[in-house]
């Protein structure tokens, strides 16, 4: 299997495509099980212990019409839940092409299928089929609009924690990361995602930049 290459700007053009089109685009935190159920048309399987007997989180099934996820992570792990959906719906959206005749070779229908497909992958495409996937979930719960708007509110507050710092003799380089975290705390639970996922859209979204 092919997995081209994607710049960052294209892939959040397909999820702002999405939540447009789905009507998930003018508020947060982004309801990703209605996209799923309303707009794409699939069914969320929960699936016992899939986490604990098979590492993973969730899959596609071969014939796009339900998502599976560990039914512990579906119960009981909100932020996580809500990144393993959007990482799938990521697959769907940027991979179907190559997923379906993937899909038709190895005839996925289990999830041992879906291991068994996953493992013949070379390190090479599965590291860009997981990324891709990863910045597609990320930019789908964390619009680069909402976070925008979300980091203005806290900016006061930031600039507290940062001038805090500096007067304490510390560079930027030295308060960075500790401003980062901070600031992920905060606007995490404005999105339903972990502090994780904010860190990395602070980072790809050039929000960074703007912590003085």
């Amino acid at each position: 299997m092919r997995i081209n290459y994607l710049r960052i700007e294209d892939i959040e053009e397909e999820t702002r495509r999405l939540l447009r089109n789905s009507g998930q685009d003018s508020s947060i935190p982004v309801d990703v099980e209605s996209i799923i159920e309303r707009h794409l048309e699939l069914a969320i399987v929960p699936i016992l212990n899939l986490m604990r007997d098979y590492g993973i989180d969730g899959f596609t099934s071969g014939d796009w019409s339900e998502i599976a996820i560990d039914e512990n992570i579906y119960m009981n792990i909100e932020t996580r839940c809500r990144s393993t959906l959007g990482h799938e719906i990521g697959h769907l959206v940027l991979h179907r092409e190559q997923l379906q005749t993937e899909s038709e070779r190895f005839g996925i229908v289990s999830v041992e299928d879906w291991i068994r497909f996953y493992r013949a992958m070379d390190d090479g495409t599965r590291s860009r089929f997981e990324y891709q996937g990863y910045i597609f979930s990320g930019l789908l719960l964390v619009p680069s609009e909402h976070l925008i708007a979300a980091y203005e509110r806290e900016e006061a507050s930031l600039l507290r924690v940062v001038d805090e710092a500096k007067s304490n003799g510390l560079v930027r380089d030295d308060y960075l990361d500790s401003a980062i975290e901070y600031l992920a705390t905060r606007l995490a639970p404005q999105f339903y995602v972990s502090t994780e996922v904010i860190r990395k859209r602070i980072e790809n979204s050039g929000l960074i930049a703007r912590i003085p």
